[in-house]
């Protein structure tokens, strides 16, 4: 579904720099959408279509994301942020999107949209070459906190969600819960109904002022407030492309 864009008054989409997380150096790229160039549009394309991984002896796409399925979010709106992150020196990475949409208030108003909407964490992989030695941290966890500092310090949000399926919340659910999410009760969200329900978790965020550095953070000058509007709407999407999985495996 199509997504609010976060505020971004620069003349860039693309940020590049490092932070340090527990005396560790971490690398990073973070993608604002809409890009800028076309360029940077191509690089979003093939570095999500582009982490593979081996399961049961097979080289697989992580999360069965193509190049067919990147452009066709992209083009659509379906996200507003890319970020990929990995420890200085090292190819063991991890990447994910965002989407600000409202999936869970059945309240909609079109002046005020942004805070009805929630922040969506998605498309979160980790990938280590084979041949290369696994970060001691993991690359997921820095990723998450620049996903929550962006919520919180670009729009003002308090909390960030992600979705998991039913059939693997057992397993994600408590790695989740590692990471300060916790499963959001049926009647709060109106994704958690229907034939089609998912399970919601959510965190709440603040504002951190150890990563309050971030260029990408803070609008350059004050945003118009409830954002600006996008008009263009999506295409119908298919069961396949309306479901954002959030992680497929353990971290």
């Amino acid at each position: 579904m199509p997504s609010l864009m976060f505020n971004n008054n620069s003349n860039l989409s693309k940020f590049s720099g490092t932070t340090l997380y527990q005396n560790t150096e971490f690398e990073y790229d973070v993608y604002l959408i809409p890009s800028k160039n076309q360029n940077e549009t191509n690089e979003i394309i093939q570095r999500i279509s582009s982490r593979k991984r081996m399961e049961n002896g097979v080289e697989t796409t992580c999360l069965g994301i193509d190049k067919a399925l990147i452009t066709f979010n992209l083009d659509n709106d379906n996200t507003c942020a890319y970020a990929f992150v990995r420890e200085k020196g090292t190819q063991d990475e991890g990447s994910g999107s965002l989407q600000i949409y409202n999936w869970c208030s059945l309240k909609r108003k079109y002046h005020d949209e942004y805070n009805y909407a929630q922040v969506w964490i998605n498309d979160v992989c980790r990938i280590t070459p084979p041949g290369t030695q696994k970060s001691k941290i993991s690359p997921i966890k820095v990723l998450f906190i620049l996903f929550e500092q962006l919520a919180a310090q670009n729009i003002n949000k308090n909390d960030i969600y992600l979705m998991v399926e039913p059939n693997e919340y057992n397993i994600l659910g408590p790695i989740y819960n590692n990471y300060g999410f916790t499963k959001v009760p049926y009647e709060d969200c109106k994704k958690n109904r229907g034939k089609d329900a998912l399970v919601i978790m959510k965190k709440n965020i603040s504002k951190d002022p150890n990563y309050d550095n971030f260029p990408f953070t803070t609008p350059q000058v004050a945003p118009v407030i409830g954002g600006k509007k996008r008009n263009k709407k999506s295409k119908t999407i298919r069961k396949r492309k309306n479901k954002r999985k959030t992680i497929k495996r353990r971290y």
